[in-house]
């Protein structure tokens, strides 16, 4: 089968029909050759990742020359009899010139597709009622970025990158007991993280990997009572595992590694909240709503690593706190604990269109309560931008986090 995408630059439009029926080939054609080869090398390593090997070919037309266009189709036509023609995305000459050719080629059997991602349906243009797709196209929250020119960069669990957690059942649980402690006051804890971890300290001083020696002759008496404040509930419901002092300093050993990443930045428990329920939600089906989910996604914006110095070139690299992928739209999430301005709605905005392009869904959660008189232009200025702003989620149940997690892939009215 061979699959004649009409070129477009919304990345995502160009792959709907190859990523439900595996092709033998690929014909792109539009009018700029530079892009379609920058591209073809994208799709043709998303392929290759999932074990298929599929041609592509690109071909050009002169965009201003409906002759052009309609040389181009009918010489695909003759050559492959096997072509599906996807009109989802291209430019209008194109649609234009394979009009012209349906009524050259009476006698031959053409299809014609398209796919509309907001239904996640396939129309049938030519009229046979027919069309060759039967799954939804899907991609995962690193193909999203790759087919967009970034590349996600990954880590281990005390790197400042992108790390996959072993999301257990006992780790869950963990995520829980700190949750309930996090949402009591999410700012008061941000500080206490923060208190905790700028204090002098020794790292691994029991060479366990999880232990660190705070040292107490750099703690006024108010971050030193703010500081046990904030460990022992930690203690009493077993995240930090062994808590003890001496004259000079405070020994605290975390349950794990990822417990200890947990408390050691703040926001990082909000976010894991959200992160271990969103593969609770469920459709009326009782099908998973959300296809791929990633948390602390650093993303390098051009995929390209440079060794910072023996090159003196540096990556350019942001964070999003979650990314959630439904089907082939991407969802990114911003997860605030504590205050945050309308800039936090910029940066969320930048990210979410350099790297998910206009079906980008957008969503920020807020640990706390907006007031609607104090807070109206972030409201206002989110609405503008197509975010979605969730706000009082500390005071939330698992059902009512379920809820908006659901809510967040519809259209922000």
């Amino acid at each position: 089968m061979t699959f004649v995408e009409f070129f477009d630059f919304e990345s995502v439009k160009n792959l709907y029909s190859s990523l439900t029926s595996i092709p033998v080939r690929i014909i792109f054609v539009g009018s700029s050759v530079k892009h379609m080869k920058l591209y073809k090398e994208r799709y043709g390593e998303l392929f290759a990742k999932r074990g298929y090997d599929v041609e592509i070919i690109c071909l050009s037309y002169v965009k201003k020359d409906i002759d052009s266009a309609v040389n181009v189709l009918q010489n695909i036509l003759d050559k492959y009899d096997d072509c599906v023609f996807d009109i989802t995305g291209g430019e209008s000459p194109l649609v234009l010139a394979l009009g012209m050719i349906l009524s050259k080629n009476p006698d031959k059997n053409i299809q014609i597709h398209g796919f509309n991602n907001s239904t996640n349906t396939f129309y049938d243009y030519d009229k046979d009622s027919k069309t060759v797709f039967k799954e939804i196209p899907s991609l995962s929250c690193e193909e999203i970025i790759r087919i967009h020119g970034g590349d996600i960069a990954y880590g281990g669990v005390s790197s400042a990158k992108t790390y996959l957690w072993d999301m257990n059942e006992e780790f869950i649980c963990d995520i829980d007991k700190m949750w309930e402690l996090c949402r009591k006051n999410p700012t008061q804890w941000n500080s206490r993280v923060v208190e905790l971890m700028s204090v002098p300290r020794e790292g691994d001083p029991f060479g366990n990997g999880l232990s660190v020696a705070v040292t107490k002759g750099s703690c006024e008496a108010d971050k030193y009572r703010d500081i046990i404040e904030f460990i022992t509930p930690l203690v009493k419901k077993g995240l930090i595992k062994d808590f003890r002092e001496d004259e000079k300093n405070i020994y605290l050993t975390y349950k794990n590694k990822q417990v200890k990443k947990c408390l050691e930045k703040s926001g990082q428990v909000f976010e894991m909240k959200l992160f271990s329920l969103i593969y609770r939600v469920r459709n009326k089906k009782g099908e998973r709503v959300y296809n791929d989910a990633l948390n602390g996604v650093v993303i390098d914006w051009d995929g390209i690593y440079h060794n910072e110095e023996k090159e003196y070139v540096f990556d350019t690299e942001n964070e999003i706190d979650l990314l959630v992928m439904k089907d082939s739209v991407p969802i990114f999430i911003s997860c605030k604990n504590g205050e945050y301005t309308t800039e936090e709605l910029y940066k969320l905005n930048t990210v979410a269109h350099r790297f998910g392009g206009s079906y980008a869904k957008k969503v920020l959660f807020a640990a706390k309560p907006l007031d609607d008189k104090r807070s109206g232009h972030l409201w206002q200025r989110a609405k503008d931008m197509g975010i979605r702003l969730i706000d009082g989620t500390a005071s939330f149940s698992d059902k009512d986090f379920i809820q908006a997690l659901l809510a967040m892939s519809e259209k922000v009215q």
